[in-house]
């Protein structure tokens, strides 16, 4: 899964732990936590370097949360994405988690893959944690409380509804941030959707002017460098009018929504999308016929 979004320039070393108890934590989420955290080492890795991801149990006392700053205490099981990169300095550490700050150049990033993270792991229940110093590199460590395992007399835990409703039908995902594109990719994947992903507006545009017959959902991102979400949404309807489509956005005013309603949009999904919300909207969104 990382290898296609990170240059043969950086070596991967995984440092696993076995025994680590299990977590509870959303199977998708968890892959996109892991996607912007190697997105961010790869960005503070320009000239090559290597990136090490580790699993295992910790015990912590007396910490505090980067993202949330509370206070961490207690068992976990601990992921960490280590880089060999320049290291953050202090005055950055305080803006990192904050929706759209990046310190990428224009149109390298959203400013959302961290804020995301927050949001992910929080709601998993856990933390993270960043060790780093200028010219020493970075480790972002995301902490989870240990799952209990069910035994035979607890509570089954109900089945996500993906895993017994496949769905069917050809979708086009457009997002020009790399994790994300993978995540939602795998995920619609995951749910038995054939998918197209297009890492631009532009190349979309190319992509379904081939067959505007042949999807049945478009779902994309609205902030894209040079064409939006909803400016490419406007050219695929002058290509297939009855276009089914939903826009995902980290942001968007009144004047976009309402133009994106206007355009047809089906939902309107603010980021980061819980899997839950993107599965009942692509649900609805699909024709009739494409779910059980």
């Amino acid at each position: 899964m990382l290898r296609s979004v990170l240059p043969s320039s950086l070596a991967i070393d995984v440092v696993a732990d076995a025994e680590a108890p299990a977590v509870r934590c959303d199977e998708v989420q968890a892959n996109q936590v892991l996607l912007n955290l190697a997105i961010n080492a790869r960005d503070a890795m320009a000239n090559g370097g290597r990136l090490t991801i580790g699993v295992r149990r910790v015990v912590i006392h007396a910490a505090t949360c980067a993202s949330c700053r509370l206070a961490v205490d207690g068992s976990f099981v601990e992921l960490s994405v280590s880089d060999s990169g320049g290291g953050i300095e202090d005055d950055l550490l305080e803006r990192i988690f904050d929706p759209f700050f990046t310190t990428k150049p224009s149109g390298r990033g959203s400013g959302m893959g961290l804020s995301m993270v927050h949001g992910i792991v929080h709601e998993s229940g856990g933390h993270v944690l960043i060790d780093t110093a200028v010219g020493q590199g970075t480790t972002f460590r995301v902490v989870l409380p240990p799952h209990h395992v069910p035994t035979a007399r607890d509570e089954p835990i109900p089945a996500h509804r993906s895993a017994s409703t496949p769905l069917r039908g050809r979708v086009l995902v457009v997002d020009d941030e790399p994790s994300v594109l993978a995540v939602l990719r795998e995920t619609l994947t995951s749910w038995g959707l054939d998918v197209d992903a297009c890492a631009s507006a532009q190349l979309a545009e190319q992509q379904f002017a081939r067959r505007p017959d042949a999807y049945d959902l478009v779902v994309t991102d609205h902030a894209m460098p040079l064409v939006s979400g909803i400016e490419l949404a406007e050219t695929l309807r002058r290509l297939q009018p009855r276009l089914r489509w939903l826009l995902c956005s980290g942001y968007a005013d009144e004047a976009s929504v309402a133009r994106a309603r206007t355009l047809g949009a089906l939902s309107i999904l603010h980021k980061p999308v819980e899997t839950a919300e993107l599965r009942a909207a692509i649900e609805t969104a699909l024709p009739r016929a494409a779910v059980p």
